[in-house]
Protein backbone atom coordinates (compact mmCIF):
# COMPACT_ATOMS: atom_id res chain seq x y z
CA UNK A 1 0.00 0.00 0.00
CA UNK A 2 1.22 3.40 -0.91
CA UNK A 3 1.86 5.95 1.96
CA UNK A 4 4.40 7.85 -0.08
CA UNK A 5 7.41 6.75 2.33
CA UNK A 6 10.66 4.76 1.19
CA UNK A 7 9.99 1.45 -0.92
CA UNK A 8 13.04 -0.29 -1.01
CA UNK A 9 13.73 -2.43 -4.06
CA UNK A 10 15.68 -4.02 -6.17
CA UNK A 11 19.26 -3.98 -4.86
CA UNK A 12 18.18 -2.82 -1.74
CA UNK A 13 17.97 1.05 -3.22
CA UNK A 14 15.68 3.37 -1.61
CA UNK A 15 13.19 5.96 -3.41
CA UNK A 16 10.15 7.68 -2.38
CA UNK A 17 7.25 6.74 -3.83
CA UNK A 18 5.95 10.34 -3.74
CA UNK A 19 8.60 11.06 -6.15
CA UNK A 20 6.66 9.00 -8.54
CA UNK A 21 3.75 11.52 -7.49
CA UNK A 22 5.73 14.61 -8.77
CA UNK A 23 7.23 13.27 -11.38
CA UNK A 24 2.97 12.67 -12.88
CA UNK A 25 1.99 16.00 -11.18
CA UNK A 26 4.59 17.80 -13.17
CA UNK A 27 4.58 16.17 -16.28
CA UNK A 28 0.74 17.22 -16.89
CA UNK A 29 0.15 20.20 -14.58
CA UNK A 30 -1.71 22.07 -17.54
CA UNK A 31 -3.25 19.05 -19.17
CA UNK A 32 -6.34 16.71 -18.65
CA UNK A 33 -5.61 13.96 -21.05
CA UNK A 34 -1.33 13.30 -20.75
CA UNK A 35 0.81 10.77 -21.16
CA UNK A 36 4.23 10.38 -18.53
CA UNK A 37 7.29 7.79 -19.01
CA UNK A 38 8.17 5.87 -15.89
CA UNK A 39 10.64 4.12 -17.39
CA UNK A 40 13.39 4.98 -15.12
CA UNK A 41 11.35 3.33 -12.15
CA UNK A 42 11.24 0.06 -13.95
CA UNK A 43 15.11 -0.24 -12.71
CA UNK A 44 13.92 -0.34 -8.87
CA UNK A 45 10.17 -1.56 -8.93
CA UNK A 46 7.66 -3.61 -10.84
CA UNK A 47 5.28 -2.56 -13.07
CA UNK A 48 2.56 -3.70 -10.62
CA UNK A 49 4.25 -1.37 -7.89
CA UNK A 50 3.88 1.72 -10.07
CA UNK A 51 1.08 1.23 -10.86
CA UNK A 52 -0.33 0.62 -6.86
CA UNK A 53 1.25 4.09 -6.46
CA UNK A 54 -0.81 5.60 -8.90
CA UNK A 55 -3.68 4.09 -7.72
CA UNK A 56 -3.28 5.23 -4.65
CA UNK A 57 -2.25 8.75 -5.26
CA UNK A 58 -6.06 8.92 -7.03
CA UNK A 59 -4.88 8.56 -10.27
CA UNK A 60 -6.74 7.19 -13.33
CA UNK A 61 -4.63 5.94 -15.60
CA UNK A 62 -3.92 3.20 -18.45
CA UNK A 63 -0.73 1.81 -19.06
CA UNK A 64 1.09 1.42 -21.99
CA UNK A 65 4.35 -0.05 -23.55
CA UNK A 66 7.49 0.76 -21.79
CA UNK A 67 6.31 1.78 -18.39
CA UNK A 68 4.07 4.90 -20.12
CA UNK A 69 1.02 5.65 -19.02
CA UNK A 70 -1.68 7.86 -19.55
CA UNK A 71 -2.99 9.70 -17.33
CA UNK A 72 -6.69 11.19 -17.38
CA UNK A 73 -7.49 14.03 -15.02
CA UNK A 74 -10.68 14.68 -13.03
CA UNK A 75 -11.65 18.37 -12.00
CA UNK A 76 -11.29 19.27 -8.49
CA UNK A 77 -14.86 19.38 -6.73
CA UNK A 78 -15.92 21.47 -3.41
CA UNK A 79 -12.80 20.06 -2.07
CA UNK A 80 -10.82 22.70 -4.07
CA UNK A 81 -12.13 25.77 -2.33
CA UNK A 82 -12.13 24.04 1.20
CA UNK A 83 -8.61 23.02 0.65
CA UNK A 84 -7.26 27.42 -0.35
CA UNK A 85 -9.53 28.46 2.69
CA UNK A 86 -7.21 26.06 4.56
CA UNK A 87 -3.91 26.85 2.88
CA UNK A 88 -4.52 30.55 3.33
CA UNK A 89 -5.55 30.10 6.84
CA UNK A 90 -2.43 28.15 7.21
CA UNK A 91 -0.34 31.19 5.63
CA UNK A 92 -1.91 33.57 7.83
CA UNK A 93 -1.97 32.25 11.46
CA UNK A 94 1.96 29.96 10.97
CA UNK A 95 3.50 31.60 8.32
CA UNK A 96 6.53 29.54 5.99
CA UNK A 97 9.38 28.79 7.71
CA UNK A 98 12.78 30.93 7.50
CA UNK A 99 13.32 29.43 3.68
CA UNK A 100 10.18 30.03 2.69
CA UNK A 101 8.77 26.49 3.42
CA UNK A 102 5.86 25.09 5.09
CA UNK A 103 4.83 21.64 5.78
CA UNK A 104 1.02 20.76 5.67
CA UNK A 105 -0.88 17.55 6.64
CA UNK A 106 -3.96 18.07 4.40
CA UNK A 107 -5.01 13.94 5.33
CA UNK A 108 -8.49 15.26 6.81
CA UNK A 109 -9.08 18.78 4.78
CA UNK A 110 -10.26 17.71 1.61
CA UNK A 111 -10.89 14.23 -0.41
CA UNK A 112 -9.00 15.63 -3.63
CA UNK A 113 -6.22 13.10 -5.27
CA UNK A 114 -2.36 14.35 -4.91
CA UNK A 115 -2.52 15.46 -8.71
CA UNK A 116 -5.42 18.26 -7.21
CA UNK A 117 -4.34 19.47 -4.35
CA UNK A 118 -0.98 19.85 -6.24
CA UNK A 119 -2.32 21.73 -9.26
CA UNK A 120 -5.12 24.06 -6.56
CA UNK A 121 -2.03 25.01 -4.56
CA UNK A 122 -0.10 25.74 -7.30
CA UNK A 123 -2.91 27.79 -9.09
CA UNK A 124 -2.87 29.91 -5.43
CA UNK A 125 0.40 31.01 -6.68
CA UNK A 126 2.49 29.08 -4.48
CA UNK A 127 5.07 26.33 -4.90
CA UNK A 128 3.55 22.54 -3.70
CA UNK A 129 5.06 18.89 -4.08
CA UNK A 130 4.20 15.73 -2.51
CA UNK A 131 5.76 14.78 0.89
CA UNK A 132 6.21 11.66 2.61
CA UNK A 133 3.38 10.47 4.42
CA UNK A 134 -0.28 10.22 3.47
CA UNK A 135 -1.99 13.67 2.85
CA UNK A 136 1.68 15.53 3.63
CA UNK A 137 2.70 18.32 1.00
CA UNK A 138 5.30 20.73 1.05
CA UNK A 139 4.42 24.32 -0.15
CA UNK A 140 6.54 27.04 -0.72
CA UNK A 141 6.57 31.00 -1.33
CA UNK A 142 7.64 31.89 -4.61
CA UNK A 143 10.33 34.90 -4.18
CA UNK A 144 8.85 38.33 -5.18
CA UNK A 145 5.06 36.85 -5.41
CA UNK A 146 2.82 40.09 -3.95
CA UNK A 147 -0.17 37.92 -3.58
CA UNK A 148 1.08 37.08 -0.44
CA UNK A 149 1.98 40.40 1.14
CA UNK A 150 0.84 43.66 1.17
CA UNK A 151 0.99 47.03 3.22
CA UNK A 152 -1.16 45.35 6.09
CA UNK A 153 -0.38 41.83 6.09
CA UNK A 154 3.14 40.51 5.69
CA UNK A 155 3.89 37.28 5.30
CA UNK A 156 4.77 36.39 8.82
CA UNK A 157 7.49 33.54 9.37
CA UNK A 158 7.73 30.67 11.72
CA UNK A 159 11.10 31.07 14.16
Amino acid sequence: MYNSGIIVKKGGKKMYAADIVNEVVDAGLNENVFTVDLSEYLELLSEEDIESVLRSAGFIFKPLKGGKYKIFVEEAGEGKERLKKFVEEKIRTEGFDEYGNMRLDLSMVCDLSDFQVIKTIREMGLLCEKAEGDGNYWVCWIEGDRRWTNEKEKIRYRT
